[in-house]
């Protein structure tokens, strides 16, 4: 590894590290989205307790970190800012799930993923009621379209699905138990 490369990661960690949601939340007086709902810090939580309008501010600045930082960084500073908001140290390493800045990632790199993964997700979500269960679909479809594409993307695709499921575990517990939260439209 060379300076260079360890310098883009720590940048994209730290980029990645930024709480959005958590300082959107306490911002708006919507309380520490830790202590609610999923406890993640990310979109589907913030909608959540703050309505779409939350919601939809939150995935754009999470949207953004790892986009920003794949495009000006490289590919693994863009996995290192995904890693920072699952796994942030301003908030004792409890962040959110990274769907979102996955898919910050995936516009940087290879915006074709994007346009066809998205529709997936809200297919998915919509029709079954569940945030992550299209949040699982579309780490496993992404990975094999970057593969498509070079081993290079479709390896950190496959870093960013490892990332997604472990963050994931829980929700695929409850998927399979039956006791999986449905999506509530909260349209504060």
């Amino acid at each position: 590894m060379t300076i260079d490369l360890i310098a883009a990661c720590l940048a994209g960690y730290f980029m990645g590290s930024v709480p959005f949601g958590f300082l959107i939340a306490r911002a708006l007086g919507l309380g520490d989205l830790r202590k609610v709902g999923s406890g993640g810090t990310g979109a589907t939580n913030a909608m959540r307790v703050g309505g779409f309008w939350v919601a939809f501010a939150v995935l754009a600045l999470d949207l953004a970190k790892a986009f920003l930082a794949a495009k000006f960084f490289g590919i693994w500073a863009g996995v290192f800012a995904v890693a920072g908001h699952n796994w942030p140290i301003w908030l004792r390493f409890r962040g959110g799930k990274g769907l979102g800045s996955s898919a910050g990632f995936v516009l940087a790199v290879l915006p074709a993923i994007f346009v066809f993964c998205f529709p997936i997700w809200l297919i998915v979500a919509l029709s079954f009621g569940y945030s992550s269960l299209g949040a699982l679909t579309v780490l496993t479809v992404g990975p094999i379209l970057g593969f498509a594409d070079s081993a290079r993307t479709g390896f950190a695709l496959v870093i960013l699905a490892a990332m997604g499921f472990w963050r994931h575990r829980e929700n695929i517990k409850r998927l399979l138990s039956g006791t999986e939260s449905k999506i509530k439209w909260n349209r504060k």
